[in-house]
Parts: C-alpha cells; structure tokens; sequence
C-alpha cells in the first residue's frame, strides 16, 4: 500500500488504491484522525481520490483498514496509514 498520494489531477497518484494481483474479494476503510468514515469501497479497481461528500479532504494522515481474499483463498488483513499530499496553491 502506499503511504502517500497527491490527488491534484495530474494524473500521477492521483489515487490511493492497492497493487493487487489474484484479489478476489476486497473492502477498505479510510478513517480521519478523528476516526470519521471518509471513504469505504469493495471495488479494488477504483481508489480513493481524496474527497469526502464531493469536498477535497484536507492534506494530512488518514487510517486505512483493508481486508481482501484470494483466489487461493488465503484472507488478507492490512492496517496503516496514508497521507494526503498537494501544491500549496490547491
């Protein structure tokens, strides 16, 4: 998982979103550090694009919870954090 993205529109980690090969289930939480859902998917082919209700959420860290399976069926469980990066003039 990475631990920074910069989600500016450039089309350069733009999202926050895991490198997977043979998922076949998947769910993520990203948390703020106030512990308020600010996203929640089970679609691994779409990420994250740093917003909250249509709104940019503010730069700074934000927990992630994700739980997945594989096609072999081995359960993965992976916890961490994230940080929102962008321009001062964003």
């Amino acid at each position: 998982m990475p631990t920074v993205f910069t989600p500016n529109g450039d089309g350069y980690n733009d999202e926050f979103r895991p490198t997977y090969t043979s998922i076949k289930e998947y769910e993520i939480w990203i948390y703020n550090t106030m512990g308020k859902l600010m996203y929640e998917s089970n679609d691994i082919t779409v990420g994250w694009d740093g917003t909250h209700k249509g709104h940019e959420a503010p730069i700074g860290a934000y927990y992630y919870v994700v739980k997945a399976k594989g096609v072999d069926g081995t359960d993965y469980k992976q916890k961490g954090t994230v940080s929102i990066v962008r321009n001062a003039d964003n």
